[in-house]
């Protein structure tokens, strides 16, 4: 007669010889390509929204999200100030700069970057003389259109 009670470490579900049965691997096998597929599915429908709620809900949490910020190019320095600090940084910490119809876009890492809007600079004839600066200064500019 079987015992009533299988332990710790017993061969529940398992077949005389210790193996599980043939079928039981047949499904674990089956279902590997419909974890793909879900995933899949996943990552090129809903990873996208899922990432833009999440950046949005970061950036509402931050101290510093629509505060004011002064930027100033001196000397091939960039000087930033705010109410958190300031910042004094070489034009070399920019790597990369993606000029856009509402501003600049000034990398200091391929994912972290400050936004200059447009309707930020006192004088409207600033802009093409910064981004002449920026091409001077930095060897990748790009413009998006």
């Amino acid at each position: 007669m079987p015992p009533l009670h299988q332990g710790i470490g017993s061969s529940y579900g398992r077949g005389h010889d210790g193996h599980l049965p043939f079928y039981l691997i047949k499904i674990q096998l089956s279902l590997i390509p419909l974890a793909i597929f879900v995933y899949g599915i996943y990552f090129y429908t809903l990873r996208p929204f899922e990432v833009r709620w999440s950046t949005r809900r970061a950036f509402a949490k931050r101290n510093d999200r629509n505060m004011l910020m002064t930027f100033r190019f001196v000397d091939g320095r960039i000087l930033i100030h705010s109410e958190l600090g300031q910042s004094d940084s070489p034009w070399e910490s920019i790597c990369r700069v993606l000029q856009t119809p509402d501003g600049f876009l000034l990398f200091s890492d391929p994912e972290i970057f400050h936004f200059l809007p447009k309707r930020g600079f006192k004088d409207p004839e600033e802009i093409p003389l910064f981004s002449k600066l920026c091409s001077e200064m930095v060897e990748h500019i790009s413009h998006l259109r």
